[in-house]
Order: C-alpha cells, then sequence, then structure tokens
C-alpha cells in the first residue's frame, strides 16, 4: 500500500509530484498539520475536476484518510489538494499531489464444477 502524502498550505513546504505516482485502490492519502494549531474544526480534500470529494465532519485530529473513502476508482488519474477549514474560513491549500490508481485486475473464478 501506497501513501499519497499531502502538507496544508499553513505549513511552509509541500510535497507534491509532478508525474502522477502510482498507486493501488488501498492506498492511503495522509497528512502534517500542526498540533498546536487548534483553529481549525476539520480538513478537506478537493479534486482538480471533480471539486471537494471529502470533509472530515470536523475530526480536526484526523491525518489520514483511505483513498476508497474519497471515492477514488480504479484506472483513474486524480489531482487532489488538502486545506483545512473552520465555521469563517478556510485555509489556503496544499500543492497539488498527482497519482493514478492501477487497474483493478479480473478476479479468478471461484467454485468450478463438473456434473
Amino acid at each position: 500500500m501506497k501513501a499519497i502524502y499531502l502538507i496544508p498550505a499553513l505549513l511552509s513546504t509541500a510535497v507534491a509530484a509532478s508525474t502522477p505516482v502510482q498507486v493501488e485502490l488501498d492506498c492511503i492519502v495522509t497528512w502534517d498539520y500542526p498540533a498546536e494549531e487548534t483553529r481549525h474544526i476539520g480538513f478537506q480534500i478537493w479534486e482538480q475536476d471533480l471539486g471537494k470529494i471529502w470533509d472530515s465532519s470536523a475530526n480536526q485530529s484526523l491525518r489520514s484518510v483511505s483513498c476508497t473513502d474519497i471515492g477514488v476508482k480504479a484506472g483513474n488519474t486524480y489531482s487532489i489538494k488538502i486545506r483545512a477549514y473552520n465555521k469563517d474560513t478556510a485555509s489556503e491549500s496544499s500543492e497539488s499531489v498527482v497519482f493514478k490508481v492501477a487497474d483493478s485486475p479480473l478476479p479468478a473464478p471461484t467454485n468450478l464444477n463438473v456434473n
């Protein structure tokens, strides 16, 4: 399992891929955010073409989410950003990270019988 790593804009540096990182469907998106920063209420992940695809639902301590939870599909390429938010405003977005979800192999047939 490969992690896709984002750093919200509040921090001074960001990790961004210039070419798509190849990941499996069970990948994890992770990010850093200062532990002492408490003004945010959650995080949002935005995709370049789809808009907001995930919201941490006011869980300010969360620092990772599974790719399946954000709705990615096998065979597609995504460009995502993350930002912190509260009821009044949102931070600037992180740098984009581009990744391609590997195509899922066909499952093997099961329960072969000869009658």
